[in-house]
């Protein structure tokens, strides 16, 4: 079974990414990137504005997909497909907060991401050249 994700690559004014701590299985206190799964007919850029705010409190604007992603699922034999985008941060959003599957939040720049315990395929993005161009890290 094939399952779809999202996932938001988002940078503050210091070019560092929002990292969350998972609070449940099967990432539980590992970070990531905020996102999670499609619902059934929903678009893949409503999913992601939806997975952020549910996660961050923060309203995005998602642009590119600049990931893509195959990843083991809950189940054996399924499989997910994660789309991860580049997202820009509303003028006027709340201040990011803890929310539903987030234990605690983190900007993590080019380096110190790196002492961090990841979830499954985050080091894998972190050193991609696009998403690095869009934190603008060299």
């Amino acid at each position: 079974m094939r399952n779809l994700g999202v996932g938001a690559v988002l940078a503050n004014q210091l070019g560092q990414i929002l990292l969350i701590r998972r609070r449940n299985a099967p990432q539980a206190l590992r970070w990531a990137i905020p996102g999670g799964r499609v619902e059934p007919g929903e678009a893949l850029v409503d999913a992601v504005v939806r997975e952020v705010k549910e996660e961050t409190a923060l309203l995005v604007d998602p642009g590119p997909v600049l990931y893509i992603a195959e990843l083991a699922g809950r189940q054996t034999d399924e499989r997910l497909t994660v789309l991860d985008f580049g997202c820009r941060i509303r003028p006027m959003s709340p201040l990011p907060s803890v929310g539903s599957d987030a234990l605690t939040l983190f900007w993590a720049d080019a380096d110190n991401w790196r002492k961090l315990p990841l979830a499954a395929g985050m080091e894998e993005l972190l050193v991609d050249s696009r998403v690095r161009d869009w934190l603008q890290w060299a």
